[in-house]
């Protein structure tokens, strides 16, 4: 296990970073129930060669393997959406879930339905997932240490691959960051991009302040997507591996990583200076 960046080659996405006020070239909406079969969908389909998910999939072949992940996956983005966790672009074509401070445990469905489809995991597939569990809270631990309870985290991203390419991701990733260090220039493009993040973010049961949700870090758990969190300003702070002592797995090393966004400092533009946002 290391808190270091591995000596690896890791593909960037074709994208470019961007100012952290800007004009939003796809429209980021909260997640509604009607979008969560498109949102699914997506789900399964961007995740198909994901390498964590073949590890878990490879000590999986029960036939009912796909209708528990759907049943599983719909019952989280359901409560993602209860508790306004959950944004989208396209209707559910490209998914970004979240978890705030005070905010972030398991919803009643879940802890009722997840007992009862676990009793379907054979014994190597029991072992893989207590081997993630291990690790990655072993891995948060030495990497972000016991601030990490007032950190936001990106619990999920997913864009279905008939819409990537298409600036999606990039854009549900900057919402729910510029809603952490916002823009004071009173550009629409940092105000819309956070009013939208607080209106799924902050609970009203929460009693917390909207400003509360400001100035806070932001980390992500992640395996292959390394590449794509760097050109949106996440860097590696810890990287350990699965499947390193397992004799029944035949394919490479799986990457678990955590990644971390600092928050900015907002910049206040004076008179006649102009945001890089493009928003006049």
């Amino acid at each position: 296990m290391s808190c270091t960046r591995h000596n690896e080659r890791t593909r960037l996405l074709a994208h470019h970073r961007r100012p952290l006020c800007i004009k939003q070239e796809a429209t980021v909406k909260p997640l509604r129930y009607r979008d969560v079969p498109r949102a699914v969908n997506a789900t399964h389909q961007a995740f198909r060669n994901n390498t964590m998910q073949r590890y878990f999939e490879d000590a999986d072949p029960a036939p009912c393997r796909d209708s528990r992940a759907t049943i599983s996956v719909t019952v989280g983005f359901a409560e993602a959406i209860r508790s306004r966790r959950s944004l989208t672009v396209d209707r559910g074509n490209a998914i970004l879930l979240f978890g705030v401070p005070s905010n972030n445990e398991p919803g009643p469905v879940t802890k009722l339905i997840s007992p009862i489809l676990r009793k379907g995991d054979l014994p190597e597939l029991r072992k893989r997932k207590m081997e993630f569990r291990v690790r990655i809270i072993a891995l948060v631990k030495l990497a972000l240490g016991p601030g990490v309870d007032e950190m936001l985290e990106i619990q999920g991203l997913a864009t279905a691959p008939s819409k990537q390419g298409r600036g999606f991701a990039t854009a549900l990733v900057h919402t729910a960051d510029l809603a952490t260090s916002r823009c004071t220039c009173g550009c629409p493009g940092g105000a819309r991009a956070a009013s939208i993040y607080e209106e799924c973010a902050v609970p009203s049961a929460s009693g917390r302040e909207q400003a509360d949700a400001q100035g806070r870090k932001t980390y992500v758990i992640t395996g292959d997507a390394q590449g794509f969190y760097e050109t949106v300003g996440y860097r590696l702070v810890g990287e350990d591996w699965l499947g390193i002592d397992n004799p029944l797995w035949e394919g490479p090393l799986v990457p678990i990583r955590v990644m971390l966004r600092e928050p900015r400092t907002p910049h206040r533009y004076s008179d006649g200076e102009k945001c890089p946002s493009g928003w006049t």
